[in-house]
């Protein structure tokens, strides 16, 4: 590949912790680089909305904690991940310099934003999990198996996470899927 081809990689806007593991996985399991987006309101979720946000203190702190996950889990799954923060105030979390941006742009690297698609699909995960089990999400105990069968293992937010997770994962490998395709006619 010379300086002036175009590398594609895609891009997912990541709100969450499941989200950021979703992404992870999917792009391990295909054995594709990947580009992590977070934003200033995301920034501030990975900190948790209980805590201020005057001076973008939660979004700082949330940043850099995300950061940290996506750099340790990202060593651990053996895959490439650019961490980009295009939403981010400046003060949030420090961006390139505008030569390091130069130099990736004549490297040939480009991002494709598959965030709405994915942040829709994790929602799809969730609301199907529910539809599924909606017999067993109306109470703690009764269900369609009987009055007095407990349904802790439905409304437990691990079992729905991993849903969304799922689907969100789909969808990322869908995406870099394609970009492997595009970045290697040969496949």
């Amino acid at each position: 590949m010379g300086l002036l081809d175009i590398v594609l990689l895609p891009a997912t806007m990541n709100f969450c912790y499941p989200a950021i593991n979703a992404a992870l996985e999917a792009a391990r399991d295909i054995k594709a680089p990947l580009i992590i987006q977070l934003s200033q309101c995301g920034s501030q979720f990975y900190a948790g909305k209980g805590l201020s946000n005057e001076g973008q203190h939660a979004s700082i702190v949330g940043a850099i904690s995300a950061a940290y996950h996506v750099r340790r889990v990202a060593k651990e799954c053996g895959i490439p991940v650019v961490l980009h923060s295009d939403h981010c105030a400046k003060k949030t979390f420090t961006a390139a310099s505008i030569n390091q941006e130069i130099d990736a742009v004549s490297y040939g690297v480009v991002k494709m934003n598959v965030d709405t698609d994915t942040q829709w699909v994790y929602w799809e995960g969730i609301r199907n999990f529910y539809e599924s089990k909606k017999g067993y999400l109306q109470t703690q105990v009764g269900n369609p198996e009987g009055p007095d069968k407990p349904n802790k293992k439905y409304y437990d937010p691990r079992a729905f996470i991993r849903e969304a997770e799922k689907k969100y994962g789909e969808t990322c490998a869908a995406g870099l899927e394609m970009l492997i395709v595009y970045n290697n006619p040969s496949c």
